[in-house]
């Protein structure tokens, strides 16, 4: 279980796992023997500025379905189409990210100041994220689970061995 991230989080690890982050804003579970890529949990993310600025995007909400409509529609993404889901008891949409060639994705603000994402062209390198809502349409925030998929791994190797990580999480929302 998460000790310090808002929204508290307990999740079950097989073998070979590790906790490597736990931040008000910020949590993150990776393989031992590989310490990237991660599994990157945020809390009140925005959609990055396309200029590249660490700041949000203008006029792009803060709910699941908005982040992840602009997403799916980035100019320097490559076209995706996210698909409703439901993570930990909290829904949203997942969507898949490779940059086109490079992009900002993702921001953070208030407890995940800080958190600035991007998502390249370079082979093999994507991301799967989910954006989940907080309350009603995201009126309480939002939280965003970030798969990295780079540096050598597979991603259907990567896929194969976070699903089943992320079908026992379990947010705290009460």
């Amino acid at each position: 279980m998460s000790e310090i991230f808002k929204t508290p989080l307990t999740y079950t690890v097989p073998a070979g796992w590790k906790m490597f982050e736990d931040e008000p804003g910020q949590f993150g579970l990776t393989l031992v023997a590989n310490d990237h890529p991660c599994v990157c949990v945020w809390r009140d993310v925005r959609a990055a500025a396309t200029t590249g600025a660490e700041e949000p995007e203008p006029g792009v909400g803060t709910s699941a379905k908005e982040i992840t409509t602009w997403l799916a529609h980035h100019k320097w993404l490559k076209p995706a189409t996210p698909e409703a889901v439901t993570v930990g008891g909290l829904t949203g949409y997942v969507i898949d990210v490779a940059g086109n060639p490079k992009a900002s994705t993702l921001i953070g603000s208030g407890l995940s100041a800080g958190v600035h994402w991007e998502a390249s062209s370079i082979e093999g390198s994507s991301q799967r994220v989910y954006l989940l809502d907080l309350g009603k349409n995201g009126a309480d925030g939002n939280i965003a689970i970030n798969i990295e998929i780079c540096c050598g791994v597979q991603r259907a190797e990567r896929l194969a061995a976070v699903e089943p990580v992320l079908k026992t999480f379990t947010f705290k929302t009460d």
